[in-house]
């Protein structure tokens, strides 16, 4: 009765052993950083500013809808962008 089940065992640990004990490194592209910004609101005529004024305000988006957004000023602080490449 022994016999079956250590052969059973000694099966299980000889399958749970990786069949090659080398490393394999994955090939991943090189990093790069980019620098981030924020787009700010430039009024260069104060006649024509809103009301609120929007001088200095930065841009983000809303989330309007189902798979609708907006891109709207605000007073707090915007949205950063990206810029990638070199």
């Amino acid at each position: 009765m022994f016999k079956p089940i250590f052969a059973l065992g000694a099966a299980c640990l000889a399958s749970a052993l990786p069949l090659e004990s080398r490393q394999i490194i994955p090939n991943y592209p090189p990093n790069s950083l980019s620098t981030g910004f924020r787009l700010v609101a430039n009024v260069t005529d104060p006649a024509t500013d809103l009301n609120p004024p929007v001088n200095g305000w930065e841009l983000t988006g809303i989330h309007t809808g189902a798979a609708l957004n907006d891109a709207v000023l605000t007073s707090s602080t915007g949205r950063v962008f990206y810029h990638n490449g070199k």
